[in-house]
């Protein structure tokens, strides 16, 4: 494990100082390093080892031996010998991609906030470890035949580590935070973890910038709001003196075993199988075909799917008579329609995604989820329907739920004033139009100008993040095809939803159908 871990520090090191070979004992300096590739340095080798670096003492010792007799002493207390990994069975979407040969360093997700407080980072690191100990998907590593997973009994010393910048110059500050953050979400150590980690990184004395990095094998977009809602939950109660929450009463073991006995069908209560079937809520197209991709799974898409008045009553009157909700329901409908169809043609159901009652791979609030949902919020499925847009917005209306003009997770957050979304993953939501192009080109034209103009308007952006916002338009053969590209910055005061609403029923009139397919990037 040592020469290893010295083998990943001296990696990152020649990363940014490349080209030249350099020892255990060599300064930083020495090797021609400048101050903004020493702090460089720092947040990487704090990244690999997992620990705090002390700044000051850093520039004192720049070297590689320096930071592994720190690594040494931090960690040297931390196992027991009890303290022994427990294996439990892999989840079907977490078996799928460990075999798919996907680059993994490509399956991240990150959130990097800005908090206008100051912290005590010791209760901040009980609060980020108590959320690890809560949650056993937290806490997951895997073997490296990909048969199983591995769980910890305690969370891995790296779940929290600092970063200090106050010091620094505010241009170096800020290269070096863009640089921090990048990196991190390129690299993955899947035997050893962390699969979830916190950086606390101290931006001035009014100001701390909380990085929260979360691998796609353990958790999903729902569940990441979910974790930073109950770490910051957790500092509140801590440093009111009051407790943590307690440990979950299901475990990822209990839940993967469930799972995989729902993994090719759905079972569901009698009382709703003959009512979901005659409402008839869901229908595939007749020439529905998907491009499959290995192993005949259909890869990274969205659902866009209409309900009339008629049937989102009927939808109600089934949730209330079984105490679910809205969306339950019509996740059931969904299922066994996708079930008979995928059965039908022989493609495999990789993931269904419910929105805001998805359930993920490291589903927090397992509760709610367990039983009827068995494949996993890793992929998205996609029924490229043509909708009416009436139609589209009564169903947003009327579900209060995750539809494609809304589909922020992290909606909780937008009334709390001490907090705000700083450098965001970037959106893109394309529209695909039939209709009269030229009618439909001259309306956009004048109707994109007003929308760029509210955008850079807009008080959720800063103006670093204004540029992220643009509209591209390429013609179709039948239509035209818009893509709006944002930041999702812009979903705090509903700019986004408030401007693609006004914009598509501009178009209305003009559009003969549309669909819909929403994609996420990783900001460049």
């Amino acid at each position: 494990m040592g020469q290893k871990l010295e083998e990943r520090l001296r990696a990152a090191w020649q990363q940014i100082i490349p080209d030249i070979t350099i020892g255990l004992e060599d300064s930083a300096f020495d090797l021609g390093a400048n101050s903004l590739q020493v702090l460089m340095l720092v947040a990487a080798s704090s990244e690999v080892l997992r620990i705090d670096i002390d700044l000051d003492a850093f520039f004192t010792n720049p070297t590689m031996a320096f930071l592994l007799e720190q690594h040494g002493k931090n960690t040297a207390n931390k196992a027991k010998p009890e303290e022994v990994a427990q294996e439990i069975p892999l989840l079907p979407a977490q078996r799928w991609l460990l075999s798919s040969g996907s680059n993994l360093n490509q399956w991240w997700t990150g959130l990097l906030l800005t908090a206008h407080r100051a912290f005590d980072t010791v209760l901040l690191r009980d609060a980020v470890e108590a959320c690890a100990q809560r949650h056993v998907a937290l806490r997951c590593t895997f073997s490296p035949d990909d048969r199983a997973a591995r769980v910890a009994a305690t969370p891995h010393p790296g779940v929290f580590t600092t970063l200090d910048l106050r010091n620094c110059p505010l241009e170096h500050r800020q290269r070096v935070l863009e640089w921090f953050t990048l990196r991190e979400n390129n690299s993955v150590d899947l035997e050893n973890g962390p699969l979830f980690s916190l950086a606390c990184i101290h931006w001035n004395d009014a100001e701390v910038r909380l990085f929260l990095r979360v691998h796609h094998l353990i958790s999903d977009g729902y569940s990441n709001g979910v974790v930073l809602r109950e770490i910051i939950d957790n500092y509140r109660n801590l440093a009111a003196g009051s407790k943590v929450r307690a440990k979950l009463p299901t475990s990822v073991g209990e839940i993967a075993g469930h799972r995989r006995q729902f993994a090719d069908t759905f079972i569901l209560p009698n009382s709703f199988t003959r009512a979901l079937d005659s409402y008839h809520f869901v229908e595939l197209p007749k020439d529905f075909r998907p491009s499959p991709v290995s192993n005949r799974a259909i890869y990274n898409s969205a659902l866009v799917h209409t309900l009339s008045v008629q049937q989102a009553d009927q939808l109600e009157h089934l949730a209330k008579e079984a105490d679910a909700s809205i969306i339950d329901v019509f996740m059931w409908a969904l299922a066994r329609t996708l079930c008979k169809w995928t059965a039908d043609n022989h493609v495999r159901i990789v993931n269904i995604d419910a929105g805001r009652r998805s359930a993920g791979i490291g589903s927090l609030d397992s509760s709610d989820t367990v039983g009827w949902l068995s494949v996993l919020s890793l992929l998205v499925f996609e029924v490229n329907s043509q909708l009416s847009l009436i139609q589209q917005v009564q169903l947003v209306h009327r579900q209060r739920c995750n539809a494609p003009l809304a589909g922020a997770w992290f909606d909780d957050y937008r009334e709390r004033s001490d907090w705000t979304y700083n450098i965001a993953p970037q959106e893109m939501v394309i529209f695909n139009f039939q209709g009269n192009v030229d009618q439909l080109l001259q309306l956009d034209r004048l109707k994109l100008k007003i929308a760029s103009e509210k955008i850079r308007k807009a008080p959720a952006t800063d103006t670093e993040r204004q540029s992220c916002f643009y509209i591209d338009v390429r013609r179709e053969t039948a239509g035209m095809k818009i893509a709006w590209h944002f930041s999702r910055a812009l979903h705090l005061d509903r700019t986004i939803e408030t401007l693609m609403k006004d914009f598509l029923d501009h178009l209305a009139g003009a559009s003969s159908g549309i669909g819909m397919r929403r994609l996420i990037t990783e900001p460049k």
